[in-house]
């Protein structure tokens, strides 16, 4: 079918998609059973309840489903936007950055700069800078999910 084997990891593009398949068969239980666990916290009667009122089948999701799981949620949504910038074990194991630099993210950037070029310093900077990128990218979140907290109780 194909005149030669294909390089996953030796392709640029190939290889990030190999990285994103492997991190999403890592993660992908744990936060479905997070997910399970937060649908599981909805009283048994509420859909029940809404169906006899009359509700369709999107009704009782949107109006009752969301509302109750929106914080439990945003939460997961939370940890798992921290967790996929803490990319740096697959990349480390699959390509260690290669092929080239394609697949470098920026933890395997930090750890290039501190323990093979010794430039500690900058790789202490650098890791500042990075963990105040990560805190304003997840401020959003939070916001959404002190949001849902506050309209929950």
């Amino acid at each position: 079918m194909i005149a030669e084997p294909i390089s996953f990891l030796g392709h640029p593009l190939l290889a990030w998609l190999a990285i994103a398949i492997a991190d999403l068969w890592q993660w992908t239980p744990f936060i479905v059973i997070l997910c399970f666990a937060a649908l599981s916290t909805i009283p048994e009667g509420v859909h029940e309840a809404a169906l006899v009122d009359g509700a369709n089948a999107w009704q009782p999701f949107r109006h009752i489903t969301l509302p109750l799981d929106a914080a439990p949620l945003s939460s997961i949504y939370l940890l798992k936007l921290i967790l996929s910038f803490k990319l740096f074990d697959l990349v480390y194991i699959l390509t260690f950055g290669g092929p080239g630099f394609a697949t470098t993210s920026a933890g395997f950037s930090i750890y290039r700069r501190a323990i093979e070029q010794f430039d500690v310093g900058r790789a202490a900077a650098e890791t500042v800078v990075y963990g105040l990128v990560i805190g304003l990218a997840t401020l959003p979140v939070i916001r959404t999910h002190q949001h849902f907290e506050r309209r929950e109780s």
